[in-house]
């Protein structure tokens, strides 16, 4: 099973709206949430309450939603008893850092808030570290084009797509190739 996995710098960075504008791109995809919570673990199916990131996936053609609630460090394992629900799918959009915990093949998606950056720079690091694409929403801070982990994964060759804070209608057609790409499609 491949995965898309769409992670961000920080909440509120624009991760659902990039899951939503490839999971309308590209029918057929699965979709998951990953919500991390000091609790047990449990997997919710469905769309959920309206309003809500899983109820977008569905509005925004996922084949299948559903929502990984628990400990980061136990997603791997709560991941391997939804495998046979989901394998019917091209591939699974999933959303969270937790998707990087997971053994399939993965496309990595880091939706980099530039006003977030370096708040968290072990974390900002880890996730352009995992980056195949990365998508980089708003004005860069003071210093951020010459270094930083987004500066550093284009010098290795990973693709950085600039974005408008607000963007209606995110344009990703060149993310959505790539994805297309991994996908075999």
């Amino acid at each position: 099973m491949r995965v898309i996995a769409v992670v961000g710098s920080a909440s509120d960075s624009g991760k659902t709206g990039v899951a939503c504008a490839i999971l309308r791109s590209l029918p057929g995809l699965a979709a998951v949430k990953i919500s991390p919570r000091e609790e047990a673990p449990r997997v919710e199916w469905g769309a959920g309450e309206p309003g809500k990131d899983t109820a977008r996936f569905a509005a925004s053609g996922a084949s299948l939603v559903a929502r990984i609630v628990g400990p980061r460090d136990r997603v791997a394992e709560v991941w391997d008893g939804m495998r046979q629900r989901l394998a019917g799918a091209p591939a699974v959009l999933v959303e969270g850092a937790g998707a990087l915990a997971l053994a399939e093949e993965r496309f990595t998606v880091l939706v980099a808030a530039a006003a977030m950056l370096g708040k968290r720079p072990e974390r900002d690091q880890r996730l352009a570290a995992a980056a195949d694409y990365i998508v980089a929403v708003g004005a860069p801070p003071e210093g951020e084009p010459a270094s930083g982990p987004v500066a550093e994964a284009a010098r290795r060759g990973v693709p950085v797509l600039a974005m408008s804070v607000g963007t209606p209608d995110l344009d990703l057609r060149p993310l959505v190739e790539a994805v297309r790409a991994f996908m075999g499609a």
